[in-house]
């Protein structure tokens, strides 16, 4: 009787450590990980174009220029304090987005940044966007458009979300140690602190902007309708050179003047 229940606590003993491996295993693949070092991917994109006219647009301040990676062997996450206020919040914006609600520093599982550098001849500057998550997430996503029309009242900025994007782009955990990256016949496999470049993706999109007329008789008067022309760039090509690069597990700190 007694070398039975001994078979049975160890048969229980057997299942419950089974149980928490496998729980772990799900965890470690979803990028859970200890309180305050989540995972921290960088992704880089080249921004190319070859229309025929700048549109370049002021871009007001961001919450993404709140975070810093500190450069020092520590390899730090710096928050800023605005940006540590609108985690709190639970309020990002257009350069901070916060999907699963995260409302604590120690909630951040994920860091996904994104750096886009425009360098063509139509679209220059810089952009940062940052994605905070509890947790393991998808790869940045942008459905490339079949045109672009840009009306008298519309912003220029729309020409900046054109970024043609690798439709089967895909990550995940080998472990802690390693990042695998996926996109068509290209697989990357990533080591902490290592960056891999992928195949660069093309388009091209018809292109008009509608202008005011200044060769037209304009009549005095309120509520006057500006005479308008439409300027067909024809269609411009755009592309998108990506680089990942795996930073591991970095400690989140606040950035102090």
């Amino acid at each position: 009787m007694n070398r039975k229940r001994s078979i049975q606590i160890a048969v229980i003993a057997a299942v419950v450590i089974l149980a928490v491996i496998i729980v772990l295993c799900i965890r470690g693949c979803r990028g859970g990980g200890p309180k305050g070092r989540p995972i921290v991917i960088e992704v880089s994109i080249q921004a190319g174009d070859d229309m025929a006219m700048s549109v370049n647009v002021d871009l007001p301040d961001a919450l993404s220029d709140q975070m810093v990676i500190d450069p020092d062997s520590e390899g730090r996450l710096l928050l800023g304090p605005e940006l540590i206020a609108a985690i709190k919040k639970g309020l990002g914006d257009q350069s901070v987005q916060m999907p699963e609600g995260v409302t604590e520093l120690e909630e951040i599982g994920a860091v996904i940044i994104e750096r886009i550098t425009y360098k063509g001849e139509g679209r220059t500057g810089a952009v940062t966007r940052i994605r905070l998550a509890a947790e393991m997430t998808d790869p940045p996503e942008r459905k490339t458009p079949d045109k672009v029309a840009i009306g008298l009242d519309d912003s220029n900025a729309a020409l900046y979300d054109v970024l043609p994007w690798p439709a089967d782009l895909s990550w995940s955990l080998i472990d802690d140690d390693k990042l695998k990256v996926v996109s068509g016949e290209t697989v990357v496999e990533l080591e902490v602190g290592q960056s891999g470049d992928l195949p660069s993706v093309t388009a091209e999109i018809p292109v008009t902007i509608e202008e005011v007329d200044d060769t037209a008789d304009i009549p005095d008067g309120d509520d006057v309708k500006l005479p308008t022309v439409q300027r067909d760039l024809g269609k411009v090509k755009f592309t998108s050179a990506l680089s990942v690069r795996y930073l591991g597990r970095l400690k989140i700190a606040e950035d102090k003047p």
